[in-house]
């Protein structure tokens, strides 16, 4: 004799004894079957989905209140306009919600057919609900200004966490002229700038004007100049700019900066040695001699310094990177009206003000008319 055992609910076929029932079979049911008694597993995944979704409830919670939090007690908080496709977002939840139970009734009374069409439904609203929020997030970041990894552009305070700088204070200002809200979104690199301008994420972008990257970008006239000098060990034999394109030298500068650029452009003796771009990377050539000067805006040549005892920085400068501001390529009129805001902030004394403010050494309000200068 064989014995089975089953975890799934007991089901009794046929009379079983019993007087027979309303069918003349004895069961209670028409289909002759009668299920004895609840799922035992039943009670307990209903406490697990209750478990989660009570966790769920907590982090959307503490997530609410660092939010509230966060925007009310900082004077660094920058508020962004919410995209309105979120509402269609929101309607997209409901209505899958409302047509997921409809199928989940249509199941429970064994139409398999509206089952099947309630559920497909669900997976199309869901399929719509991803769409919404991708679209969502390229509004957001359309919102953005972007500013390259560029401590005379902009720096993040490490206390405040707030981005401050003559360019984010110009950015800020732009936008309250206009009435739109601001988003400032750091950079690696000016190509990054320069690429998320092209491609629309950006409406504008602040690099330094070099003519390897015109092309998908107009750029503004100069706002500001950015004093561009070496760093040499404190021995050595160069003392001026006039001493660094000299046969033998090997000058450093990081990859796709504006005085590498430069540098690429004009040294006819010396030979220029590009680094990635992080200060750790300048300092290991510097280490292991394989550049004897290190080229970058006094900003930068300052942190590095205090990084690199027994090193110097150049009293003079070999060129001033002009300071732009770049619109996607063909908007005419909106490169118009960023060169009047440009004009009226000088003007004004507020572009003075923000250099000022700012306390970055070796940057300057450019002069009206002033072009671009060597970078040309």
């Amino acid at each position: 004799m064989a014995t089975m055992v089953s975890t799934k609910p007991v089901i009794k076929s046929g009379t079983g004894g019993k007087a027979p029932g309303p069918n003349g079979n004895g069961s209670k049911h028409r289909n002759g079957h009668e299920f004895l008694g609840p799922d035992p597993h039943a009670n307990r995944y209903r406490i697990g989905m209750w478990v989660v979704l009570a966790s769920i409830g907590m982090l959307f919670t503490a997530l609410s209140s660092a939010y509230v939090v966060r925007a009310g007690g900082g004077g660094d908080w920058v508020a962004i306009r919410m995209p309105r496709v979120l509402l269609l977002s929101t309607a997209l939840i409901l209505v899958s919600s409302v047509t997921i139970e409809i199928s989940k009734r249509n199941l429970k009374a064994s139409s398999l057919g509206g089952h099947s069409r309630w559920l497909l439904l669900t997976m199309l609203l869901g399929l719509a609900f991803l769409g919404s929020q991708l679209l969502a997030w390229k509004e957001l970041a359309r919102q953005g200004v972007y500013l390259a990894s560029n401590p005379a552009q902009a720096v993040r305070d490490p206390a405040s966490g707030e981005i401050r700088g003559a360019s984010a204070d110009l950015a800020r200002e732009l936008g309250r002229r206009i009435g739109v809200p601001v988003t400032l979104i750091p950079s690696a690199n000016p190509q990054t700038v320069i690429e998320a301008v092209s491609k629309g994420d950006a409406d504008i972008g602040f690099v330094a004007y070099a003519p390897s990257r015109a092309g998908t970008v107009d750029f503004s006239q100069t706002y500001m100049l950015v004093r561009q000098s070496f760093l040499v060990p404190e021995n050595s034999p160069i003392r001026s700019v006039e001493d660094i394109d000299q046969p033998g030298r090997r000058i450093g500068g990081g990859r796709g900066d504006s005085i590498t650029l430069f540098l690429a452009r004009t040294l006819k003796r010396a030979t220029l040695i590009e680094t990635d771009n992080t200060p750790a990377d300048a300092k290991r050539k510097f280490a292991a001699g394989e550049i004897d000067a290190f080229g970058a805006n006094r900003q930068r040549l300052t942190n590095l310094m205090a990084e690199l005892p027994g090193y110097r920085m150049l009293p003079d400068n070999i060129f001033d990177v002009p300071q732009t501001i770049i619109v996607p390529k063909g908007k005419t009129g909106v490169l118009a009206e960023i060169n009047q805001f440009i004009d009226d902030v000088r003007a004004s004394g507020f572009l003075a003000q923000a250099i000022e403010k700012s306390r970055i050494p070796g940057i300057d309000v450019a002069p009206a008319g002033y072009g671009y200068g060597k970078a040309e």
